[in-house]
């Protein structure tokens, strides 16, 4: 095997994007662009230059209908319904001839579920009443830290790690101090179950049917998350990298609410990527591209 470089790891999952985009609009089925790789086509009109991920959102109609009918040669929708060994609450978009390493999770000894891939996560809807709104989001939370805790090894969290000296040396500590308590309570759970039992709650209320929707199995941004279903609708196509993919109709009302001042770059210290992965290709197959 052979390690892949930032340049080649963009380009295999910008060919991924591609390919899935392809297959959504034959099959007339809606996707988005969301979370930074959004933001890095309405800022930068492509990747976020230290970013290493594409994020892509989908109704929930849309995604379970994705995960039957997807099927390719050299890509691989991984989910809890279809893939064995999958741990995770969203899908992933895997290319097979890559391999991942990552320290900071279990089970990297399994090929089938550590490939380069591409986030591919569900939107679901949320219930009126705002009370049953913060429960939701409360309790989605609390099962996904769980989660984390359940697939997460004993390793110090790269998170904070672009921050100054100061008030995040103690964040920092702080974090891996709780981070190690959940997984020595909870490292030797199931993390299938928090993955079934997160969707049991959240899937209840149809996107096309509320005012809000949110994308709750992953709520990186908290209650940050919670948007207009009007947003959505009509998309319209962006650029990224040269190509045009479908986004929010309101990408302005979606960036300020999960970042604030988006079109202002953060401070040169912050701009560093927060995976700690290392990608590999298999047998060294590779086969050119524009990198």
């Amino acid at each position: 095997m052979r390690e892949l470089s930032i340049s080649e790891i963009k380009r295999l999952q910008l060919d991924m994007l591609i390919e899935f985009a392809k297959f959504c609009d034959k099959n007339s089925l809606t996707y988005y662009l969301g979370g930074g790789t959004l933001l890095g086509a309405v800022r930068h009109k492509g990747f976020i230059p230290w970013d290493d991920d594409i994020d892509i959102m989908m109704p929930r109609k849309d995604f379970n209908k994705a995960i039957l009918l997807y099927k390719n040669e050299i890509y691989r929708l991984n989910y809890i319904t279809n893939t064995k060994a999958w741990c995770e609450q969203i899908a992933k978009l895997c290319d097979i001839r890559t391999y991942v390493y990552d320290d900071s999770f279990k089970n990297t000894e399994i090929d089938e579920i550590n490939c380069l891939g591409i986030d591919i996560c569900p939107i679901d809807g949320l219930p009126d009443e705002i009370w049953k709104q913060k429960v939701l989001f409360l309790v989605s939370r609390m099962i996904i830290a769980i989660h984390s805790a359940s697939v997460l090894s004993f390793k110090t969290t790269k998170r904070f790690a672009d921050k100054p000296a100061g008030i995040f040396h103690w964040k920092k500590s702080l974090r891996n101090i709780v981070k190690y308590v959940m997984i020595f309570l909870f490292g030797r759970t199931d993390p299938q179950y928090w993955v079934k039992l997160l969707n049991r709650l959240v899937t209840k209320e149809d996107f096309y049917n509320h005012e809000y929707v949110a994308a709750l199995v992953s709520c990186v941004h908290g209650s940050k998350e919670k948007m207009p279903s009007r947003i959505y609708e009509p998309k319209i196509k962006l650029e990224f990298e040269e190509y045009k993919f479908w986004a929010p109709a309101d990408y302005d009302y979606y960036l300020k609410r999960l970042y604030g001042k988006y079109m202002e770059l953060p401070a040169p210290e912050h701009r560093v990527a927060h995976h700690g992965y290392k990608v590999y290709i298999k047998n060294n197959i590779w086969r050119k591209t524009n990198a």
